[in-house]
């Protein structure tokens, strides 16, 4: 029984949580900590999610909050869990619940997601006004969101501490954020509008709450807001994904991560190959999508493909040629043609 348990801070990563818990215990070792936390105490604590805790700790977290809300909002679980297909959804929600390792695989985690991150992060601002109102500062879950290099609230670029996430390093300790962020950091605030405005973005979503019902898969749901752009062809059938890249490419510039950094990453994303929230996110906010919107994910009762299929449909009936068909939606005669010969039969995403 684990008579003490420190209370959350707002966003904070469980890591953080756990090691104030470690300094206020009075262990004078690391492997008596983990004794009392993990069920595999030889092994290394996860950073950004958790290793299978004892029922102790877990006793300790439900006097503050459900075990699931927990995972939710402490654990870097909705970063990866988004925008999944909801069936690994489900199965990575069920797994980490019960502590089993294999979440990891149902989330699409492999080793080198995340290679832009090699230490815990901090924003030197955020850790003045923790110390002013809690005493202490502590790991924040937003400062370590793959590809974020900025405090969403302070507009202020995030440093790396001392604490690795790779390599040999990483993991036989739990180091509170008050030991290592040192008070006296430099604060640069030099960061672009856009910059700013993907840093807010991709936070406000992964903050929200997850969806374990909404079955949208993100590809199509991406597809059917580049309807009616320059982006798609008059049917929705093609995406034209080199223009598409080449004109994310001149918006975001260097802030484009390597995920997204070639025309066929489009693709990917398009034919649910890519579900990095991140890249996701950059999409969005470059298509005018909103937030609201991507969280809660619909697709429109007829496709532009079907739109279109049936007002050809319509006025053919009404009796007119396929000339006509063709100048009165707008379109060339061989796209009418293409159609009623049923030359469009797949959808794809071409060079």
């Amino acid at each position: 029984m684990i008579a003490f348990f420190p209370e959350p801070y707002p966003d904070e990563l469980a890591y953080s949580w756990f090691s104030r818990y470690h300094m206020r215990s009075g262990h004078m070792t690391f492997s008596t900590t983990a004794a009392d936390l993990f069920v595999e105490y030889g092994k290394r604590p996860s950073i950004e999610f958790i290793i299978p805790l004892t029922d102790g700790v877990k006793v300790a977290i439900e006097r503050y909050m459900p075990y699931g809300r927990f995972l939710e909002k402490h654990t870097m679980f909705p970063y990866y869990a988004r925008f999944i297909p909801l069936e690994r959804r489900l199965s990575a929600w069920e797994l980490i619940q019960v502590g089993d390792r294999r979440f990891a695989d149902a989330l699409y985690i492999t080793k080198t997601k995340g290679i832009q991150r090699t230490h815990l992060r901090y924003c030197p601002i955020c850790a003045q006004s923790d110390r002013g109102q809690c005493g202490e500062t502590y790991w924040h879950r937003s400062h370590q969101l793959p590809w974020v290099s900025v405090c969403p609230e302070h507009r202020c670029r995030l440093l790396n501490s001392s604490i690795s996430l790779v390599g040999a390093g990483h993991g036989f300790h739990l180091t509170t954020a008050e030991e290592v962020v040192p008070y006296d950091s430099p604060v640069d605030t030099a960061v672009s509008d856009l910059e700013w405005s993907v840093a807010q973005f991709v936070t406000r979503v992964f903050d929200a709450d997850i969806s374990l019902k909404n079955d949208v898969p993100v590809g199509k749901f991406i597809r059917s807001r580049l309807e009616g752009t320059k982006y798609t062809s008059l049917r929705g059938e093609q995406v034209f994904a080199r223009l598409l890249f080449q004109d994310l490419q001149q918006h975001y510039g260097e802030l484009l991560p390597n995920t997204l950094s070639a025309w066929f990453h489009i693709q990917k994303v398009c034919c649910a190959q890519n579900f990095h929230t991140y890249d996701i996110c950059m999409l969005a906010l470059f298509l005018s999508i909103p937030i609201e919107d991507l969280l809660d994910m619909k697709l429109p009762e007829m496709s532009l493909q079907q739109r279109f299929d049936a007002r050809l449909r319509e006025l053919r009936s009404q009796g007119l040629t396929q000339k006509q068909t063709a100048e009165v939606m707008g379109v060339s005669l061989d796209a009418i043609k293409g159609v009623e010969e049923k030359r469009y039969r797949s959808t794809r995403v071409p060079l």
